[in-house]
């Protein structure tokens, strides 16, 4: 029977040294642990925005990508014939709103997600700390709030710090949006969102066990969390239909 899925841990220097950020800064400058927790639990923001930034550049630069793109038009349009060639001009016009249309899409939904996301954590936090509002119209407000708060800059930073140096090392350097396309990419956020969210549903039933203890709650996640992103999920390759032709 085929595997579909293999495990594998490594020693991921990024991922480590923004443990390490998270420890000095819980132990050695006395972040408050809620802020702590949040930064992992907005992590979402920035995995989506370095998503977009990807699909951005695999639609502006990825021949795979191009070719993928007219194939799957030039099939829907029944007018056209297999052997015909579209002028050059309408060909940059699919290709620009086939790409507005999936960066759209993508971040439409994406971002809705992230609206819900916001609106449950903070109507749970409105309970302990007066400064969050517990309604959907407040998301602005509270945000507002997180955001002006120092702890929550410094740990945040660190999230931001590490997502931009992962993207910069395995996508920019080594040029790999010039050969991938976007349904990798529409993919991988998802799942990395997957792991994520189980660290803070695993978060906050340890809040509730551990006498609401904020502090106990941080040092765990911080440990899972490293673990979690040291540890590389291999999924089967998904094959184009311009693969599959080739």
């Amino acid at each position: 029977m085929e595997k579909r899925f293999t495990y594998q841990f490594t020693w991921n220097l990024l991922v480590w040294l923004n443990a390490i950020w998270f420890f000095v800064g819980l132990f050695v400058f006395n972040w408050e642990p809620v802020f702590i927790i949040l930064a992992y639990v907005f992590e979402t923001i920035v995995i989506g925005l370095i998503a977009l930034a990807k699909m951005l550049l695999i639609l502006l630069f990825s021949d795979a990508q191009k070719k993928e793109t007219l194939t799957l038009i030039l099939k829907q349009k029944s007018t056209l014939h297999s052997s015909e060639v579209l002028p050059v001009k309408q060909k940059g016009w699919m290709l620009a709103l086939f790409g507005f249309f999936a960066m759209a899409m993508f971040g439409v939904v994406y971002f809705l997600f992230i609206q819900g996301q916001a609106v449950f954590i903070f109507s749970m936090l409105s309970h302990q700390d007066a400064h969050f509002l517990d309604s959907p119209r407040a998301v602005g407000k509270n945000f507002s709030y997180l955001f002006l708060q120092k702890d929550f800059i410094a740990a945040f930073s660190g999230i931001i710090a590490w997502h931009t140096a992962e993207f910069v090392r395995n996508f920019l350097l080594n040029q790999s949006y010039k050969s991938q396309t976007l349904i990798p990419v529409f993919i991988q956020p998802w799942m990395r969102i997957f792991v994520q969210q189980l660290m803070v549903i695993v978060g906050g039933i340890l809040f509730f066990v551990l006498n609401n203890s904020f502090m106990i709650v941080g040092l765990l996640l911080i440990i899972l969390k490293t673990l979690a992103d040291s540890t590389i999920i291999h999924t089967p390759k998904i094959v184009s239909g311009n693969e599959k032709e080739n």
